[in-house]
């Protein structure tokens, strides 16, 4: 009678981790992006948190802002990148991935999505790390991507940027 009582336990125990297993499947271990020929100059996403956790998940920079070669290969910084994003753009951006239904399911996003959003947060960058240049030294419009301003400076030292 134990026996019979434990093998189905054991039987019933198998199905739950079966069914268990189909709603939840594992996923691969995700590599990384490898930022570093992005951080060589943009150092400053090194611990920035949508850049950290982007990178994380396997998102680099690139996945969002192209390739940028020409910027990248550019020592007077005078090219702007591949892509960039105009504040009203931003959201539309990040939901190119990040799908309404998923994040439906979390009530914080729902000012958001329905339009009945503070001022204050207008775009997933409000909460979500700021993401920007803390020291620009030139900038472009991010429509046109044509310089609008350039300060003459190539590159800020350690103490210019802890300002």
């Amino acid at each position: 009678m134990f026996r019979r009582v434990a093998s189905v336990l054991f039987v019933l125990g198998a199905m739950t981790l079966i069914a268990l297993a189909q709603q939840h499947p594992t996923t691969q271990p995700v590599e990384p992006a490898d930022n570093s020929y992005c951080l060589t100059c943009h150092i400053n996403f090194q611990r920035e948190k949508l850049a950290v956790h982007h990178q994380k998940a396997g998102i680099g920079c690139t996945n969002c802002h192209g390739a940028s070669d020409k910027h990248s290969s550019d020592e007077d910084g005078i090219t702007p990148p591949d892509v960039m994003f105009a504040k009203d753009r931003i959201t539309i951006a990040c939901a190119s991935c990040h799908k309404s239904d998923v994040l439906e399911k979390d009530n914080a996003h729902t000012p958001l999505l329905t339009g009945k959003s503070p001022d204050l947060l207008k775009y997933c960058t409000d909460c979500h790390g700021k993401h920007q240049m803390a020291h620009r030294t030139r900038r472009w419009d991010k429509v046109t991507r044509k310089l609008v301003s350039d300060d003459g400076v190539r590159m800020l030292n350690q103490s210019e940027l802890k300002k």
